[in-house]
């Protein structure tokens, strides 16, 4: 028989359930809950049934479960539940399959594991199913004194447990603090959430856990030298009340105890006080392979001067109160880029606020590399991009970049500059091998920085007994949402240009029907020419997308 592999044998249970999913019930001996009737099945499903193995099911089973859980987590909810099949699928109905299938599920501790059970009834099932295997719990808060007495008393064989806390009874019930006293020799990960509350987590943090991987604390805090904080893969310190947030030297020094962290996530969590780490030594992280940070720029910036991690790292980083005048380090150094494949992604709103992106665009597991920034004092003229973007990428081989994406959102005209060819020609001198460069104006009103961007284009630079402009490498050219007005400044620039830095390609989206003539004269200044008018999405979408981040 030929090895099954995850997918083969999830897809096999699926489509099995799906032949079974119309078949006629039956009540099953066991219990009363209805079964297909397996007579009604087709031949081919009875064949597969009667030929698998025990251990080929069990595999399948796992697949299925494993699966159906990443579908549930990638789903964001939806209320009310829609009525649908799929909407009712679980790894549990193959229980309710046959005689055969049930005996081998419920004879599978391993499936038993993972409990998601609320109720008291539910969750003795599963525990009673687990056997001794180590098993995955959770407390939400509002399932009562017995639901949670019996869950910590598991703490034993708990290898991870999930707590949603809406008040502080789980660290004031006397009944319970004896249980959270409990050996965890299994435990792996500890996730707790604070509604509502002080944010004062149980005593389990006082303490260390051998096999503890995986701390994530979302409105909680807990003494910040606590040696659950040793040896970490995972840690995610969000939302905490500002009076508990670690300091510098309390962050830092979890930090230098983690080592081998691969996810980092700090969201508004501080630190409290901050001070120059410049005479700490340099914290490694050198498996890290996610960063995701939100915090004041200044704060980021000491923090990012003691970071080392490797090139591949992809961070997603939110700095606020930016003042862009002064040159804070905010983008990693530590950028990989593929020679010819990588793309630098800007975007520009009147609100003050921007964003910086990386990506590969050859890979299909686009290493994306964000920086949500938010100035410090309120502008509305996104000529500030101009100036920020270079400061930002000083130092970084971001400046190497040759795939540029460039998009404004500016819905106000109020206090908006009128002339931005010497903002665009001091940008443009920061990517000297620029050579394919996207403009989107979609999300514009009347005025926008589009019109001076060609004359800044054709700017001839002359140095000695020579010429040259700038982006001289500049082959291809992709303008959205430029209006019909900017067609002859666009023959004009492209004209100026020609001898010297002609374009291989020009693309027009949504940029208004052009005469024959225009045509005509563009498809003598470029290799290829390409006009569209198809609807077009952009990069980001709109202030709404700024919004979300904060």
């Amino acid at each position: 028989m030929s090895p099954i592999t995850r997918s083969t044998a999830a897809r096999s249970a699926l489509a099995v359930g799906d032949d079974l999913e119309n078949a006629p019930t039956t009540t099953c001996k066991r219990g009363m809950d209805t079964v297909p009737d397996i007579s009604a099945m087709p031949t081919v499903t009875l064949n597969a049934l009667s030929s698998l193995p025990e251990d080929i099911l069990r595999m399948i089973f796992k697949c299925l479960q494993d699966v159906l859980e990443e579908i549930q987590w990638a789903t964001p909810p939806v209320f009310p539940p829609p009525r649908t099949k799929t909407a009712r699928k679980s790894w549990i109905s193959v229980t309710h399959v046959c005689r055969r299938w049930r005996e081998v599920a419920l004879n599978s501790p391993l499936l038993w594991s993972n409990n998601g059970a609320s109720c008291l009834e539910q969750i003795e099932a599963y525990l009673a199913r687990s056997r001794t295997t180590p098993i995955a719990t959770q407390i939400n808060g509002n399932d009562g004194t017995a639901v949670e007495e019996l869950v910590l008393q598991q703490l034993p064989r708990t290898k991870s447990l999930a707590v949603m806390c809406l008040d502080d009874h789980l660290e004031k019930d006397e009944s319970l603090r004896p249980l959270w006293d409990l050996p965890t020799p299994f435990l792996e990960a500890l996730m707790f959430t604070r509604l509502f509350g002080s944010g004062h987590p149980p005593a389990i943090f006082g303490r260390p856990h051998p096999l503890l991987k995986t701390v994530m604390l979302f409105g909680v805090h807990t003494p910040w030298d606590s040696p659950a904080f040793t040896d970490l893969k995972c840690l995610a310190l969000v939302g905490i009340m500002e009076k508990h947030q670690p300091t510098m030297s309390e962050l830092f020094q979890i930090l230098l105890t983690c080592p081998n962290l691969e996810s980092l996530t700090l969201k508004k969590a501080g630190p409290k006080e901050s001070h120059d780490l410049q005479e700490s030594p340099v914290i490694h992280l050198p498996r890290l392979l996610k960063l995701d940070v939100e915090m004041n720029t200044h704060d980021w910036s000491i923090l990012l001067q003691n970071l080392s991690f490797p090139e591949t790292t992809t961070w997603n980083i939110a700095c606020r109160e930016l003042v862009w005048t002064n040159p804070l380090i905010v983008i990693p150094r530590q950028i990989s880029l593929t020679v010819g494949a990588s793309k630098l992604t800007i975007a520009a709103a009147d609100s003050g606020m921007a964003i910086i992106g990386q990506e590969d665009i050859t890979s299909d597991n686009k290493l994306d590399r964000q920086i949500h920034i938010q100035l410090h004092d309120d502008t509305h003229d996104v000529g500030y991009i101009f100036h920020l973007v270079p400061i930002a990428i000083h130092g970084t081989s971001l400046v190497d970049i040759t795939c540029l994406y460039m998009q404004f959102i500016l819905y106000d005209d109020w206090g908006v500059a009128q002339n931005w060819t010497e903002d665009w020609l001091y940008f443009l001198e920061t990517l000297p091998r620029l050579e394919d460069m996207t403009i989107s104006l979609v999300e514009c009103s009347i005025m926008d920085p589009g019109i001076e961007f060609f004359s800044a284009l054709s700017t001839e630079r002359k140095e000695e007994d020579t010429i040259s402009y700038p982006a001289p490498n500049l082959r291809k050219l992709e303008l959205h949402g430029y209006r019909k007005a900017y067609q002859s400044l666009l023959i004009q620039c492209l004209t100026t240009r020609f001898k010297l830095a002609p374009l291989s390609d020009l693309v027009l989206r949504n940029c208004g029907q052009a005469t024959k003539k225009n045509l005509k004269a563009l498809r003598q200044l470029v290799g290829k020419l390409q006009v569209m008018t198809a609807p077009f999405t952009p990069r980001f979408a709109g202030e709404s997308m700024f919004a979300s981040s904060w």
